[in-house]
C-alpha cells in the first residue's frame, strides 16, 4: 500500500461542503426570494418594499411603517431526484429527496418613537432554506447514488436577527441601513472513499467509503445592508446592498473508519478543525411605477456575487490517524474544496391592485433566476436550476389595524441532464489520485420542482 493513505481532512472536508445549503440566495441554493408579500409579487419588491420585511431586501422601505408587529411563516414543497451515471457509463437506481416540513417564519416590529424623519425596525427571520435528506442506502448493502455528496442534514438551524433604521427627511427620498446576526448550529453527514487506485483498484468499493458527521456547535457572523428609495411623481426607484459574509467556526468531526481490513485497528485521534465558507455580495435594484392610488407596477434585478466562492478553507487541529496497515500513523493538515460557483442574475416583475370595495390587496409576479451552479459543479448537495417562479397573493385589510397576507406559488424548474461533471468523489488520498482514479460524482439526470405557500399579518398600531 502506498504510504500516503489519510483519511480525517478528506472526511472534514466532504462533511464541511454540504453545510452550503443552509443559508444562500435564490440564484445559488435557495429556490425562492423570501417573504409572503415578496414571494407574491415575484421577488418585485425592492423599491416597493414595505415593513419589518424590507429589513431583508432593502432597509430604506421601513419609511411609513409607524407602529408594528409582523409575523409570517412560509413552507417550501422541493421534489428532486437524481439518477446517477457513473464513470463506466452504467446508470445507478434513482434516489428521491425528503425534505423537513418546517415553517419559515419572520417576527418583526417597527416604530418611530415619535420622531418624524426616522422609522426603526427589529426583526428574527430564518432565511428560504431546506433541511435536505437523501437516503444513505438503496436497500440491503448497496449504497445511495448521492452518497459522495450528502447523505442528511438533520439537526442543522439557524437565524438572522436583523436591526435598521430609516431616514425620510428629505422629501421623497429614503435611506436605510440595516445589520444582521447570523447565528446558529450546523450538522451534517456524508461519505468519501479512502480508494487509492494501488491497494484499491476500484474507485467506488463500498468497503473503502468511510462517513462522517460534522458539527459545528455554533456559528456567528455579521452582514449589513444599505438601501435607498426615491419617489418622482408615479415612479419610485430602489436600490440596496448587502455586504458579504462568510461562516467561520470550529467543527466537531465524528468518523467511521471503512470496513476494509487495512481499517481494523486504526483509529482517529483529534476531532477538531475550522472551516471557512465565503458568501456573496448581493446587489438589488428595482422601478415601481404608480399610475393612481390603486395600482403597483415594478421591475426589479438582483446580482449576486456567487464567483467568490471558488473555494471552501478547511483547516485540521491536531487531527491524527493511527496504525494504518503500512503506514502507521499520519497527521492531516489543510485543504481547499474547490466550488466552481459563478456570479448570477435574477430579473423579477410584480404588481399590486387594491379593491376598495372589498378592501382586499391582490398581488402577483414572476421571476426569471439564473442558477449560480453550472453543469460541471452540480452534485446533489445542491439542487438548483435556472428557473421561473410564479406567485400570487391578496392582503384581507381589516379596518385600519390589521392585515391579513396569504401567497402561492410554483417554481418551475427544467430537468438537468450532465455529462460533464467536474466534481470528484472526495478522496482520502494525498496526493490526491491522477483524475482517472477518482469518480465524478455528479453525471446523471436531476428533476426538481417547488411550490411554496405561506401566511402573515401585520398589527398595526
Amino acid at each position: 500500500m502506498r504510504p500516503n493513505i489519510f483519511l480525517a481532512l478528506a472526511l472534514l472536508s466532504c462533511a464541511v461542503s454540504s453545510l452550503l445549503p443552509q443559508r444562500a440566495q435564490a440564484s445559488g441554493f435557495f429556490l425562492t426570494e423570501r417573504g409572503v408579500r415578496t414571494l407574491g409579487r415575484g421577488g418585485a419588491f425592492v423599491a416597493g418594499a414595505e415593513g419589518a420585511e424590507s429589513l431583508w431586501i432593502n432597509p430604506a422601505g421601513l419609511k411609513g411603517a409607524g407602529e408594528s408587529f409582523r409575523m409570517e411563516g412560509n413552507l417550501m414543497f422541493l421534489r428532486s431526484s437524481f439518477t446517477r451515471v457513473d464513470d463506466g457509463g452504467v446508470q445507478q437506481p434513482t434516489v428521491d429527496l425528503s425534505t423537513a416540513k418546517l415553517p419559515i417564519p419572520l417576527f418583526g416590529i417597527t416604530n418611530d418613537f415619535g420622531l418624524e424623519d426616522f422609522t426603526f425596525g427589529l426583526a428574527i427571520y430564518v432565511p428560504q432554506a431546506s433541511i435536505y435528506t437523501w437516503p444513505d442506502h438503496m436497500g440491503g448493502n448497496t449504497p445511495s447514488p448521492s452518497r459522495y455528496s450528502l447523505y442528511s442534514l438533520k439537526g442543522t438551524i439557524f437565524a438572522n436577527t436583523a436591526v435598521g433604521v430609516a431616514y425620510h427627511g428629505i422629501e421623497g427620498l429614503s435611506i436605510g441601513l440595516s445589520g444582521a446576526l447570523i447565528a446558529g448550529r450546523f450538522k451534517a453527514s456524508t461519505a468519501l472513499s479512502a480508494c487509492d487506485g494501488f491497494v484499491c483498484v476500484h474507485p467506488e468499493a463500498p468497503d473503502f467509503d468511510a462517513t462522517a458527521t460534522i458539527t459545528l456547535p455554533f456559528f456567528a457572523t455579521v452582514m449589513v445592508g444599505a438601501g435607498l428609495t426615491y419617489e418622482i411623481g408615479p415612479v419610485k426607484f430602489g436600490a440596496s446592498l448587502n455586504t458579504p459574509w462568510n461562516i467561520h467556526g470550529k467543527a466537531d468531526l465524528d468518523v467511521k473508519l471503512p470496513t476494509n481490513p487495512i481499517f481494523q485497528d486504526a483509529r482517529v485521534d483529534g476531532h477538531k478543525g475550522t472551516v471557512d465558507v465565503p458568501f456573496p455580495w448581493i446587489a438589488r435594484g428595482g422601478i415601481e411605477y404608480n399610475p393612481n392610488e390603486n395600482l403597483s407596477m415594478e421591475f426589479a434585478t438582483v446580482w449576486e456575487g456567487w464567483s467568490r466562492q471558488d473555494k471552501i478553507g478547511v483547516n485540521t487541529k491536531d487531527v491524527h490517524l493511527r496504525n494504518i496497515v503500512g503506514i502507521g500513523d499520519y497527521e492531516v493538515g489543510k485543504i481547499n474544496i474547490q466550488r466552481m460557483m459563478s456570479n448570477s442574475y435574477s430579473f423579477r416583475a410584480g404588481f399590486e391592485y387594491f379593491l376598495e370595495d372589498m378592501e382586499i390587496t391582490i398581488r402577483g409576479g414572476v421571476s426569471y433566476d439564473q442558477t449560480a451552479i453550472k453543469d460541471a459543479a452540480l452534485t446533489p448537495l445542491t439542487i438548483d436550476a435556472n428557473k421561473v417562479v410564479v406567485g400570487m397573493g391578496l392582503t384581507l385589510h381589516v379596518g385600519s389595524v390589521m392585515d391579513l397576507d396569504l401567497v402561492y406559488g410554483h417554481v418551475f424548474m427544467p430537468d438537468r441532464t450532465i455529462t460533464n461533471s467536474a466534481i470528484t468523489q472526495p478522496q482520502a488520498i494525498r496526493p490526491a489520485p491522477d483524475l482517472v482514479n477518482q469518480a465524478h460524482i455528479g453525471n446523471g439526470t436531476y428533476t426538481m420542482e417547488a411550490d411554496f405557500a405561506g401566511i402573515g399579518s401585520t398589527m398595526h398600531f
